[in-house]
This record gives structure tokens, sequence and C-alpha cells, in this order.
């Protein structure tokens, strides 16, 4: 397990006013590379698969490649075998409910129903081409191809439940997918696709396409399944599909607004807050929280959100008087039902005429402790055990005016002290390795 890194005070530190959210998968296949990238078998972390597998050394071979932000799964020909991706490790804790989300985009495609089927289900998910049995099984969806066959090939393509006989509407190029499958034991509500509530009865599913609730209150094949695993089979047809942006997540957590960056810069006295949001449900406004530890962090103003919108969105929030030194900022993201959840902490430092230093970090991971000095132009810094020794680091500093020392063996847990020494000061902080 790798070190890690503490200010003293994170000692105390617990976060308040948020609601439950697991995230059990989440990739979007950005980093590019190979399908070996997105793959462990025996330890998936929440952006891996434990299984990616294709035809090879058939004639025409299936294929699963990595593109630009998708996953395709490829079938060249009729006899070109079977391409799959499995999550055949159990999501922790067990789900009572999913919200799965993903893109899908088909194209060169024949008349094909049920090409390919995504499972959702409990540990007999595993990581072979076998086909599950509906017993073993919480539901499925079928992908279907409408494609009328070369030399015409529309790309047209649509869902199907098999077992109510049902398909959606016929869709061309890239749609959205979100499937919301309940098993908590009651009625659940949600935050849709498209902004607003909607809910789904217990032993039930929702299934949407872009922002059209397709599949209302479906029945699921086997209630006493858990939601504990994924797998997609391809085995029929001819044609590519291109998955992206997954994420599987519990209903209960699924948050107003999607913030995909937040920035504190020090802009002469003052500081300037930046934020941006992918997409945004029933968003209510942003509470900007500041402390001048990670500990003690105290609401200083509100922006008001956009509240519902599938664009992104970009905010600024001013601090005209931070603390001299480090301050420590925070978002509460607050939505219409008075929902709150906590953005991640970050730091931004003020120069003033008196000698410091401020760690950084929220917290500090690994065996590493960086720091911002100020008024300290021909200091020295050392890292002392917790007796008292010097501790051999190489010390690299950055254009930003950051600091880093670098351990050159693993720490220990224990209290340790970062010091700076100039010519007429000596300042001391507490670190916390655990």
């Amino acid at each position: 397990m790798a070190t890690r890194l503490y200010l003293f005070f994170l000692l105390t530190f617990c976060a308040h006013l948020t609601f439950g959210q697991t995230t059990y998968f989440q990739q979007n296949f950005s980093a590019g590379g190979t399908t070996a990238s997105y793959i462990n078998t025996a330890s998936p972390s929440v952006g891996q698969f434990t299984d990616i597998s294709s035809g090879t050394g058939l004639t025409g071979a299936s294929s699963a490649t990595i593109g630009s932000n998708y996953l395709e799964v490829n079938r060249p020909t009729g006899s070109s075998g079977q391409v799959r991706f499995c999550r055949a490790s159990d999501f922790a804790p067990t789900p009572p409910s999913l919200y799965i989300q993903f893109s899908i985009d088909i194209s060169t495609i024949d008349d094909q129903s049920s090409a390919a089927f995504f499972y959702v289900g409990g540990n007999k998910l595993d990581n072979s081409g076998s086909t599950p049995a509906n017993a073993d099984l919480f539901a499925k969806l079928s992908i279907c191809f409408a494609g009328g066959g070369a030399p015409s090939n529309t790309d047209k393509y649509y869902l199907r439940d098999t077992d109510a006989n049902k398909n959606t509407p016929n869709y061309t190029g890239k749609t959205n997918i979100t499937w919301v499958l309940n098993k908590t034991g009651g009625t659940l509500t949600y935050v849709a696709p498209g902004g607003g509530k909607s809910t789904v009865a217990n032993n039930k599913y929702d299934l949407w396409v872009n922002n059209t609730n397709v599949f209302d209150d479906y029945n699921v094949l086997t209630a006493a399944i858990n939601l504990q695993r994924i797998k997609l089979l391809f085995n029929n047809g001819t044609g590519k599909i291109r998955f992206g942006d997954f994420l599987i997540r519990d209903v209960a957590g699924v948050l107003p607004v999607k913030l995909v960056t937040f920035q504190a810069k020090p802009q002469g006295k003052q500081v300037q807050l930046n934020w941006a949001t992918a997409w945004e449900r029933d968003a209510s406004h942003f509470v900007v929280e500041r402390g001048h530890d990670l500990n003690n962090l105290v609401p200083i103003g509100q922006v008001k959100a956009m509240g519902n919108t599938d664009q992104q969105m970009t905010y600024t929030f001013i601090d005209e008087r931070p603390m001299p030194g480090a301050n420590y900022y925070r978002l509460v993201q607050v939505d219409t039902d008075n929902k709150l959840e906590q953005s991640k902490i970050v730091a931004a430092v003020v120069n003033d005429s008196q000698p410091g230093i401020d760690i950084l970090g929220n917290p500090i991971e690994g065996n590493v402790v960086r720091f911002s000095a100020r008024n300290l132009p021909e200091a020295g810094y050392r890292l002392l055990s917790p007796s008292g020794n010097d501790i051999p680091c190489q010390l690299q500093s950055y254009a930003d005016g950051t600091v880093q020392l670098t351990p050159l063996s693993t720490l220990p847990a224990g209290i340790y002290t970062l010091q700076a020494v100039g010519e007429d000061v000596r300042l001391s902080k507490k670190v916390l390795v655990r």
C-alpha cells in the first residue's frame, strides 16, 4: 500500500452535509491505448473490465479496439466469432439499485435481431463466452441491427426487451443510453436524463434513449438476483458497435451536477475561483466555503446554478478578502430538494510580508511533501523524523513557487516535521504519515 502523507490537522477532519453516492464503474476511454490497458482480471479498478475478448484466429475475425473516446467491437462477417466485455468482479457494496449510462454508435450493419446482449446479474456472470440463463440475471437488454443489408447499410439500430417482446424506435448515429434498475424494495425516485424527476417501481427497470423514456417500469427477469456484475456478448450480425462514456452508479447517488473542474488562483490580493459543470439536473446553487486549514471551512458566498442543462457551464467567484497564506476552498452543490454534495478541496496561497510555509494537498498522496514558501528566498528545507533526525530527501522546485521533498526511502507511519531555515527565521509544520 502506498504511503500517504496528511497534514497534522487532518486528524479531526470529517466531511459533513453529504449524501451517499457510489460509483461502481466509470470509463470514457480518453487515455487511448489498447484493450489490455482496460483489463484487470483479478482486481479491477473502477475503470477496468475483467475481460475484453474477440474471435482471434478466425477468418475475418471479430475484434475489440480502443478508439478516440470509445471501445469498438466489430464483427466484419457473419462468421467472425464472438466479441465480449465483462466486469466479472462483484460491485461492492452490493447495489440496491443501478443507474447505468453509456453511449452507443453503430455502423456497417445488416438486419439482425438481438445481435448483442447486455446483461446485469449476480456472480454467475463470468469472463467466459457462454450465454447466461435468465434465472441468473436481474435484467438484460438486446441491441438489434436494422441496416437493411448491403449495399444500402443505413446504419439503423434499435433496442429490445426480448421477454416483453417490445422494441424501441430505430436510431442512427450516436445515442446516450440510461438504464435504471431498482431492487430497493420500494418505488425509487431518480433524476431523469432530460432533467426533472422520474420514478421506477421495485423489481422494475426504466430505459432512456437520449432524453426519452422508451421502456417504463418493465419487468426484470429474476428479482432474487443481485446487481453485482455486467457482461456484453456480441454473437450475431455484421457491424461495429462503439461504446463510450460508461458510468455505473447507485440511483440514490445521482448528483444534481457533474463537476468537471474546480480551481483557485491568486489574483494579487484576491483569489479567483473557476469551475465548470458537464451537465446539471435540478441544480439550485453553489455555496463557496473557505478555511485557513482543511478542518474549518465556512460559507463566504453563493452562486446561482443554471438548473437543468446538458451543456457545459462555467462559473466564477472572486474572494475579495482572502486570508494571508494558504486559503482552502470547497464547493457545496445544492439541488432544488436541498440535497447537498461537496467538491474536493483546492488551495490558493496569498503572499504577505511575513515568512511562511504552507503544505499543499488534500491529502497529499504518495511518499512526498509538497509545499509553498513565502518570503524565504534563501531558506533551506529539512524533513525530520518523529525522533528529530534528518531524513535524506530529494528537493525539487517548480515554476509556480512550490517545493517538493521526496524521501529517499519509504516513510513509516508517524508524525514528522517539515522545517524551513532562513537567515533570521526558522519555521516548522507537522506532517502525518499514515
